[in-house]
Formats: structure tokens, C-alpha cells, sequence
């Protein structure tokens, strides 16, 4: 799940910004276009029965699940939080007539892990979306090394062998979908998330090279690359007001984003302003500055620790 990125672009980049998909959700349907029954029947034939959504309880991946749901798939969905998960698949079930699956399960564990492959095993698995994610932000020495290490293991070990036990049975079946949740700020180094950042660059690069792996196969593979996106953690750290201020996204149009992408490119970042924010950084500005851009920007909105005071 991405909480970082896209932390200074001015306000007036708003004015000029391509719509985004909470913009197409909301714009009337053009004469032409594809039927959204028709596109969703399409869906379910290359990615379905059922989906497994990975650190699904909230935040981007709820906002999968709600729009993988409306699709019409089953799911099968995994977090730690298990009441808040739970209250989530109830919700879908009534709302959606599927079959909503459920695992409690910490995917920073092997046994965490291994619970959540062999219950998706058990069934026909046609897309899988890994999302389960965290990041600690503050100086990289300052951070508890366990804490770093429960980064690699949820960011990358739980990604990395939900995607090669599931991708496995796709490639027998020949067709699926893996959608991999990187973050902006995995596009360069970031200041205040730096083991964060680097967990989401290693996210981004699989999923770009099993685009290319896969496709052949008739199985897509997306890195999907949320900005600012308004969760429990971005409110709980900057609050809600600052946030919008800032343009976090909804989780649920980060999702739509996502779906509407796989199969047509290897990989998006999530938002126009964020779109923008990636290639003023990569292309027009030196990587020292971006960098440094970049922290002050973290600091200022409380995401990142404050500098340290010089040595007298």
C-alpha cells in the first residue's frame, strides 16, 4: 500500500491536470463507447472466477476489492486486521451476491504467507492484486533494523512468492492478471522512506518484467504507482484537510486506475498530478535536487523527520 509521494507539486497544477479515473467515473458516457456490461463480461472471462486482493481490510486494497467486486468476481481476501476484514468481505456479499473468502493472516510471516497460498490454491485464481504493504518513515539508521527487515518481508518476500505460486497455475490455465502495488516514490530515492521506496522500486521492476515475461502466456502484469492517497495512515499523519489539500487521491479511484490499465501497459502511476510530479522530477530537474526536494517536502507535511541540527 503506498502512503508516499507527490508531496509538492503547487496547487495551480490542478487547473491543467487529464482526468484521472474518479473524473472519467463521474463524466457522462460518450456515444461510442464500450457498454460497461460488455466490458465487465470481458473482465470476468480473462480474470476471473476469483481474485485475491492481499492487504485488503483497507485503504487501496479495499478500494480493489469494492471495484473488482462491482466487476463481479469472487474474491478471496487476506489481512491481519481480521474484524475490520471481515466487515469488509459482509459488505461485498450483500452488496454484490459473490462469494467473499477471508483470511486472517500477518503476510510479513512465512506461516502468514503460506496460509494465504494455499487457500488461494484451493481455488481458480484469475487475477491476483498485491497490495499488502508497509513503511516506516524517519532517519534510515534511526529506524529499528526489525522494523526494515518486516518491510522486506510484507513488501517483498510476500509478494515475490504469492506471485510465483499463483503465477504458476495462471500460466497452466493461460490467462490471469497480477497487479502489483509499487508507490511514486519508488520512481527515486526517497528521503524519510528509504527502505520503503526501495522495497516499492523492487515491487515496480517485477511487475514491469513479468509484462513482458507473461503476456505471451495471456497473463498481464501491472506496476501500479499510487501517489498521495487518502488512508488511515495518511489521516492519522497529516490529517484529512491537509491532505486533500495536497491532492490525495481516493483509494477507490487508485483501484479503477489500476484495473482500467492492466493488460494495456506495464505499468502507471496513478494520477495526473502524480504523472506529472514523476516526469518533472526524472526528466527536467537534476536527481541531487529532486532529492532534496523531496525531503523538504516530507518534513514540511509531517511525513518525514525533521532535519538534525548542525554540530556547533
Amino acid at each position: 500500500m503506498s502512503v508516499f509521494g507527490s508531496l509538492w507539486l503547487s496547487a495551480s497544477t490542478r487547473e491543467a491536470r487529464e482526468p484521472d479515473a474518479g473524473d472519467a467515473a463521474r463524466a457522462p458516457r460518450l456515444a461510442g463507447q464500450e457498454n460497461p456490461r460488455m466490458a465487465d463480461s470481458r473482465f470476468r472471462e480473462r480474470y476471473g472466477p476469483m481474485a485475491v486482493v492481499t492487504g485488503a481490510a483497507l485503504g487501496i486494497g479495499r478500494g480493489f476489492a469494492r471495484r473488482i467486486a462491482a466487476r463481479g468476481l469472487d474474491l478471496l481476501l487476506a489481512d491481519k486486521e481480521v474484524d475490520t476484514l471481515e466487515e469488509t468481505a459482509e459488505a461485498l456479499r450483500k452488496q454484490h451476491d459473490i462469494d467473499v473468502v477471508t483470511v486472517g493472516a500477518d503476510l510479513s510471516t512465512v506461516e502468514g504467507v503460506e496460509r494465504v497460498a494455499s487457500e488461494a490454491l484451493a481455488h481458480e485464481v484469475g487475477l491476483l492484486v498485491n497490495n499488502a504493504g508497509v513503511g516506516h518513515t524517519g532517519w534510515f539508521t534511526e529506524i529499528p533494523l526489525e522494523d526494515h527487515l518486516v518491510e522486506i518481508d510484507l513488501n517483498i518476500r510476500a509478494t515475490l512468492v504469492l506471485t510465483h505460486r499463483l503465477g504458476r497455475d495462471m500460466l497452466e490455465r493461460g490467462r490471469g492478471g497480477i497487479i502489483f502495488v509499487a508507490s511514486n516514490s519508488s520512481e527515486h530515492g526517497s528521503p524519510s522512506v528509504a527502505n520503503y521506496a526501495a522495497t516499492k522500486a523492487y515491487i515496480r521492476m517485477l511487475g514491469e518484467a513479468l509484462f513482458a515475461e507473461l503476456e505471451e502466456h495471456g497473463i498481464d502484469s501491472l506496476a501500479l504507482s499510487p501517489g498521495l492517497t487518502r488512508t488511515r495512515s495518511i489521516s492519522r499523519s497529516v490529517g484529512d484537510e491537509l491532505a486533500r489539500k495536497l491532492g490525495a487521491m481516493e483509494p477507490e479511484d487508485v483501484a479503477e486506475e489500476g484495473l482500467r490499465a492492466l493488460g494495456k501497459r506495464p505499468a502507471l502511476i496513478a494520477g495526473s498530478r502524480n504523472r506529472l510530479h514523476a516526469i518533472l522530477t526524472r526528466d527536467f530537474m537534476p536527481r541531487a535536487s529532486a532529492l532534496r526536494r523531496t525531503m523538504r517536502r516530507m518534513q514540511k507535511t509531517g511525513l518525514g523527520k525533521p532535519a538534525r541540527p548542525r554540530e556547533p
